[in-house]
């Protein structure tokens, strides 16, 4: 317990705050007086949560369903407010004086025999009242257990989540993981849907601190075997989140070439052979780096060996919410949006479930996509745009673009790192474009926020019928060229900027992006945007992704 800070408000709703109990990841958690005199734990969210448009109604249904929670092993939820008028949503449960479990273990060492089995007997009795009323907790861990006179009591429900009884899911749908690590279930860290069993998982984590007075996955000095069962699962779900809301098209995105070779330093992961030739350079003088033909079985998702995710509507503590761009889908996962039509093409399906769009941004594994020295990088795919038009096709936006390798190590000088447009096309348009940004302040060599764009080009069929898109980054001609099928169609040359400022923009490796957004500032700036006539279900169809290079 800690004395409040100047800037912790005194009173939220009835409640007159008068010490910290903690913070951690949605909010801060108050000592808090009634006015009957009665004493809670209140916690408060953080902002971040409440610019997710869905947040307060999710949180209100959420809190519903754990006040009715009934059981000698829970902190009752007394009180709560879901927000208004921009004010903070809190919840509020009885206050509970305890020893948290995590600091009698580190204070005393591991309990008893006895005792660690009457701890295990009161927490399965809470967990089962807790899903009996259709919840998961989240975050069952040693920090969350108080042990009182009467037994075990499980806290914090302010990261409780209703279960969706016809999809397995939950209401809270933003792909992020929220849970502690070490004692989060696999499912948990890959941000997918979670069930009761995911709290089983957290309890067996918290046994075994209990009993043992270690972390049920240790890592001291080198990464175990569990942990290296982790490590895909860490891999996927270790994203960087930027504090540019005034820009646009930001990339969330796997850390996963520096979390190998972290992982490999420390002796968890082999470390890998270097292949000792390159690829060879075909007939036509092109060395292929990828290609994708999207084989499959229908209902599949793409290779991971090529493609990963970005998930949710906001980086990483939302400092941007609804992507940075205004688009309203939340990106996920799901073969509802993201799946092999078993005959060769990808498809990137928007859907919409009541009001909440959902839709799929995938990226390259690798990122490190660039041209030889004095040598061409060509970047293509073969797509389809979603056949639908008029009111129907209000605030559709498909893009296929590249980022800067730079952004994968944390890099925030978007988009000075070089964002490559390949084809981008809004509101159902017969028409597509190119565009290439390549600084950070208004204005610039590349026009910000615009960018340097090739205006509409007339394409009539390109929603019936798969047409070429791409790129052409040639260090010896230095310019980068756009293609329709086999037309070029827009340049931008070096001589338009400063040679440091091309080089940050064109000469490194890349990541490639695929995606189709619902809503947001181009659409908007096209003068539409999503509606109530809005079709979902119109896929983005790809039949192809190629990356090659050719020496200068």
């Amino acid at each position: 317990m800690w004395p409040l800070d100047q800037a912790d408000p005194a009173r939220i709703g009835p409640y007159r705050l008068l010490a910290r109990l903690g913070e951690g990841g949605m909010g801060t958690v108050y000592l808090a007086v009634g006015g009957g005199g009665e004493r809670v734990a209140l916690k408060s969210i953080r902002y971040g949560f409440t610019e997710d448009p869905d947040f307060r109604v999710r949180f209100a249904r959420e809190i519903e369903a754990a006040s009715l929670v009934r059981a000698g092993g829970i902190a009752q939820v007394v009180a709560a407010e879901p927000g208004a008028d921009g004010q903070r949503p809190w919840v509020a449960t009885e206050f509970v004086p305890g020893l948290p479990l995590q600091r009698l273990v580190a204070t005393q060492g591991p309990l008893p025999a006895a005792s660690a089995g009457a701890l295990a007997a009161g927490l399965a009795r809470a967990l089962e009242a807790v899903h009996a009323a259709g919840l998961v907790h989240r975050d069952v861990k040693p920090s969350n257990i108080l042990l009182t006179v009467e037994g075990p009591r499980l806290i914090d429900f302010g990261v409780a989540k209703l279960v969706d009884a016809s999809t397995g899911g939950g209401l809270t749908r933003t792909g992020a993981s929220v849970g502690s690590p070490g004692y989060m279930s696999p499912e948990q860290v890959l941000g997918r849907a979670l069930t009761p069993a995911s709290d089983v998982f957290g309890l067996g984590g918290v046994l075994v601190f209990a009993a043992t007075g270690r972390l049920p996955f240790p890592v001291p000095d080198s990464t175990n075997q569990h942990a290296l069962m982790y490590a895909p699962a860490v891999r996927e779900r270790i994203l960087l989140y930027r504090d540019d809301a005034h820009l646009t098209n930001v990339a969330a995105v796997v850390l996963t070439p520096r979390l190998e070779r972290l992982l490999t330093e420390a002796g968890a992961l082999p470390a890998t052979v270097t292949p000792t030739t390159a690829p060879a350079p075909g007939p036509d003088g092109w060395t292929e780096l990828l290609r994708d033909d999207f084989d499959g079985p229908a209902g599949t998702r793409p290779s991971p060996a090529h493609w990963q995710y970005d998930l949710g509507t906001c980086y990483p503590g939302c400092p941007a919410p609804q992507w940075g761009t205004g688009e309203i889908t939340a990106m996920t996962d799901s073969t509802e949006n993201v799946r092999l039509d078993g005959r060769g093409v990808l498809e990137i399906v928007p859907t919409r479930k009541g009001d909440q769009w959902s839709s799929g941004r995938i990226t390259t594994v690798r990122s490190d996509f660039a041209p030889p020295p004095g040598g061409v990088l060509r970047i293509e795919a073969s797509i389809a745009l979603p056949e639908v038009t008029g009111a129907g096709a209000a605030g559709y936006w498909p893009a296929f673009w590249t980022l800067g390798s730079s952004l994968r190590d944390g890099y925030t000088g978007w988009p000075g790192v070089g964002e490559l447009d390949i084809m981008e096309s809004v509101n159902g348009r017969d028409s597509v474009f190119g565009s290439m940004h390549c600084g950070v302040l208004e204005g610039g060599p590349c026009r910000e926020p615009v960018g340097l764009t090739s205006g509409p080009q007339a394409c009539a069929t390109c929603r019936t019928e798969f047409h070429t898109y791409a790129v052409e980054v040639d260090l010896g001609a230095d310019e980068v060229r756009w293609y329709l099928d086999d037309r070029v169609y827009f340049r931008v040359r070096a001589e338009q900027m400063d040679r440091r400022t091309w080089q940050r923009a064109v000469d490194h490796g890349v990541f490639l992006i695929l995606n189709v957004a619902i809503g947001g500032a181009l659409p908007l700036a096209d003068g539409a945007t999503a509606g109530p006539a809005t079709e979902p279900g119109r896929p983005m169809r790809v039949d192809h992704v190629t990356v090659r290079t050719r020496e200068g």
